[in-house]
């Protein structure tokens, strides 16, 4: 069985809150190969008191995933590096160092002279640092952000991801935007977009749970944002669409934010907060249109929906600002130019009944959802390995 070492953008603690493209393309990759998943490194999971610890000690903490009780994957491995959480200045080389022999530790304690493939999908200092110092057969960018135009990244992340995009054998990215933009770094680049997780979204299982409690008080005509509330979410035209169509309940999951419950301070406007990824198949069942209300800012240009295909998948209207990679499914959903056109599309597809999904036939419907889907996905991803 071969081995593969990611530099990951999650820790295990946070490994089920925002379930996403990564989760699960290291659990599929995980049935076919040992993963070796190091952790993000954030302020949450180190300190200065164990660094040093480690520092002394040499020490390495390899965790199998199966021992924390969520996993059931033998070959997942979950590594917590012990660097300072300070990365600029001296730290920066101290912490390239300590990383870089930990990772050898590893390798020593698995008997693994060289890696498969190592692929990156947070470029932080230290994975800039070290990456190609690493043995490996391959190594590859998974590049799902315009870091250079999002505001809580600072600007190195910014100069490693294009210095990481230039170096190493292949890049992938999930957006039209991110594809063209990597094209000028590399010319091994290949487009793989986000998917839907057709074992999350058994109809049995769906249609037995039964409404949710927090659904029950709502009315019809309920409207469903799933997502974050990043810098590029619209939340004037989300306020005017609540505004516009009183008799509408808009829906909104996902974690709070002060921002959004200031902005978004209106009567027929409910937030239901975060929900795990099991339950959110229940709660889309129970809504009647769903929306994608994203700025077209440089920032939202790169911008691939994670839940557009979760959206289509229940066959109800899909309402979409025009971001770029929104435009090659529009025999599916509605794309919108203005606010204007975003609010009477919804309406008429609240009270008229409108809805595109309704004309496509049925055979080639099923095949789209499975054509988007992550175990498709996956295979287009295995095929790069």
């Amino acid at each position: 069985m071969g081995n593969i070492l990611i530099f990951g953008s999650f820790s295990i603690r946070d490994w089920d809150i925002l379930r996403q493209r990564q989760q699960t393309i290291v659990e599929f990759l995980a049935q076919d190969f040992n993963v070796f998943y190091i952790e993000r490194i954030s302020a949450k999971n180190v300190g200065i008191i164990k660094t040093l610890k480690a520092v002394i000690k040499r020490f390495f903490l390899v965790r199998n995933a199966e021992k924390k009780g969520r996993f059931t994957l033998k070959q997942l491995y979950f590594v917590q590096l012990k660097i300072f959480p300070i990365q600029r200045g001296i730290f920066r080389l101290l912490n390239s160092k300590l990383a870089l022999l930990q990772i050898r530790n590893v390798m020593k304690k698995y008997k693994i002279n060289c890696f498969d493939s190592i692929i990156i999908s947070h470029p932080a200092n230290y994975v800039n640092d070290i990456f190609d110092k690493i043995p490996t057969k391959k190594n590859i960018y998974d590049c799902v952000q315009r870091f250079e135009f999002n505001e809580y990244f600072p600007s190195e992340v910014s100069f490693n991801d294009r210095n990481i995009a230039k170096k190493v054998d292949l890049v992938i990215a999930d957006s039209i935007t991110i594809f063209s933009e990597k094209k000028d770094l590399n010319k091994n680049v290949v487009r793989i977009p986000q998917g839907i997780d057709l074992k999350n979204y058994s109809k049995n299982r769906i249609d037995d749970a039964g409404i949710p409690d927090d659904l029950t008080e709502m009315g019809k005509q309920r409207i469903c944002y799933i997502g974050s509330f990043h810098q590029s979410f619209d939340f004037d035209l989300m306020k005017k669409l609540a505004m516009d169509i009183p008799s509408a309940t808009v829906v909104l999951i996902g974690n709070e934010t002060t921002e959004a419950k200031e902005k978004l301070n209106c009567n027929n406007i409910i937030f239901l907060g975060w929900k795990h990824y099991t339950a959110l198949p229940i709660y889309m069942h129970h809504m009647d249109l769903f929306v994608i209300p994203y700025l077209l800012t440089e920032h939202g240009k790169g911008v691939f929906p994670t839940k557009l295909f979760e959206y289509l998948f229940f066959k109800k209207p899909v309402v979409s600002t025009a971001l770029p990679d929104i435009l090659e499914y529009r025999e599916y959903l509605y794309v919108t130019y203005t606010n204007e056109e975003f609010i009477e599309i919804v309406k008429d597809s609240l009270f008229n009944g409108r809805n595109k999904l309704a004309f496509i036939p049925q055979e080639k419907y099923d095949n789209f959802i499975q054509a988007n889907s992550w175990e498709s996905r996956y295979q287009q991803f295995r095929n790069y390995l």
